[in-house]
Order: structure tokens, then C-alpha cells, then sequence
């Protein structure tokens, strides 16, 4: 199926149209494209406060349930939980909000981040020096229709895949630290 028979899509805010030149009281906390880890993980130390000159819409804050996608290199997919909701989307960030109940979120997420919507997503890439998609080609990307009990076993799998890489790389950055105290302390020592 089409993503567009699936998910209503729009981009986030174009920035500079609600830009305050002073503070107004209208923060909001922002997603920035170093926000979203390559591989559909959310790093909110590298969201940004946006000050805004007046209200801005709820349709382009996040909302849980939604899908989030760079629209430029790496082309990545979040999936927004309940902490990451009202969280301002900027316009090189499309919007994907699931219609369809023969289609999860999550998996939404799982497959755009999948090798095999990578290539599609890459035929329909434009620009020489920041390539990106269009709304317009992200809406024609197609997406398996597989059973919800399976959508369900890949989503969990990516997330015990995830968490795993996330906890190996814990481990490797303890032992790093541990070998340095012991390199540190013998040398200083002199043993």
C-alpha cells in the first residue's frame, strides 16, 4: 500500500514565519534533525527551545502515535511515545498520522527505517548537496501490508535489538573508563 492510503502527511512549521525577535512567552521545546538518532531513537538533549511571537497550532506539535521523518539524509523515523508529545516539528520534518487500523505506528517507523524503504526513498531524493524527498514522493512510498501479529514481533524485535546496541555500547564506554584508571593508576604509581 501507498503511505498516503495509510497516513495523513504534512511537514512541520516553517521556522522563520513564527520566529520572535524577543522573548513573548510562547516557548516551545523543538525538535532539531540531530534529534533523531539514525536508527529511530530520540535524543532530546538536542532539542532546542523555538520563542515564538504567538501561539502555535497543534498540528505541529507531536503527539503520541505519530511517526516523525527527516526529509533530508539519513531519512530517519521516530516514533513519538507520550513523553516526546507537544514538541514543536519543524518543516524539514514530515508528519505521518496513522489513518489506518490495519497499520501500526511502530511498524510505520520500523519499515521507513528499513533498508528496503531506504531505497525507494532514495530513487525519489532531490538536490545535489542536501539531498531530500518531497511530501509529495513520500506519499507514493510503498509499505508492505503484513498481519498486525506480525507487525507487532518486528516492532518488539527492533526495540530488544535497540536496547541491546544501547546497553552494548554502555558496556564498551565502562570498560574504556576502566581501562584508563587502571592504565592511569599503575603508571602514576609506578607499578
Amino acid at each position: 500500500m501507498k503511505l498516503q492510503e495509510i497516513a495523513e502527511i504534512r511537514t512541520g512549521l516553517l521556522l522563520t514565519r513564527k520566529k520572535a525577535k524577543i522573548k513573548m512567552g510562547h516557548s516551545y521545546q523543538m525538535f532539531t534533525l540531530g534529534s533523531f538518532e539514525k536508527e529511530g531513537q530520540i535524543d532530546e538533549d538536542l532539542c532546542e527551545i523555538f520563542e515564538s511571537h504567538s501561539v502555535i497550532e497543534d498540528r505541529v506539535l507531536s503527539k503520541e502515535g505519530d511517526v516523525l521523518m527527516r526529509l533530508s539524509q539519513p531519512y530517519t523515523a521516530v516514533y513519538i511515545t507520550k513523553q516526546y508529545q507537544n514538541i514543536l516539528i519543524p518543516s524539514l520534518v514530515a508528519i505521518l498520522r496513522i489513518q489506518s487500523d490495519r497499520f501500526l505506528p511502530e511498524y510505520i517507523k520500523v519499515y521507513l527505517n528499513s533498508e528496503a524503504a531506504k531505497a525507494q526513498i532514495r530513487k525519489e531524493a532531490n538536490g545535489t548537496v542536501i539531498p531530500t524527498i518531497s511530501t509529495k514522493a513520500l506519499r507514493e512510498i510503498e509499505v508492505p501490508e503484513i498481519s498486525l501479529q506480525k507487525q507487532q514481533y518486528l516492532i518488539h524485535f527492533t526495540n530488544a535489538y535497540l536496547e541491546e546496541k544501547k546497553l552494548t555500547k554502555k558496556i564498551e564506554e565502562l570498560k574504556q573508563k576502566e581501562y584508563q584508571w587502571i592504565l592511569n593508576e599503575n603508571t602514576i604509581l609506578g607499578k
